[in-house]
């Protein structure tokens, strides 16, 4: 259960971060043209593990339905 409850908290934590961090690396991305490919980078892998994470948090639920159901 204390599984169920920090997977609840890491969700509503996420999303502030992850939008603070590709608000920001976009900005500065507007700002700072010399490093504009890096700030690049930073937003894509930020998105890609908030993807990766939805995907893993999908197919947990899944499997604890699976495994309830028996």
């Amino acid at each position: 259960m204390s599984n169920k409850k920090n997977s609840t908290l890491w969700e509503g934590v996420l999303s502030p971060i992850l939008i603070i961090l590709v608000t920001g690396s976009l900005s500065l991305a507007i700002l700072d043209k010399e490093n504009r490919p890096a700030y690049f980078d930073i937003a894509k892998v930020a998105i890609g593990y908030a993807f990766g994470s939805m995907r893993l948090q999908g197919n947990s639920k899944n499997t604890d339905e699976l495994d309830n159901s028996d």
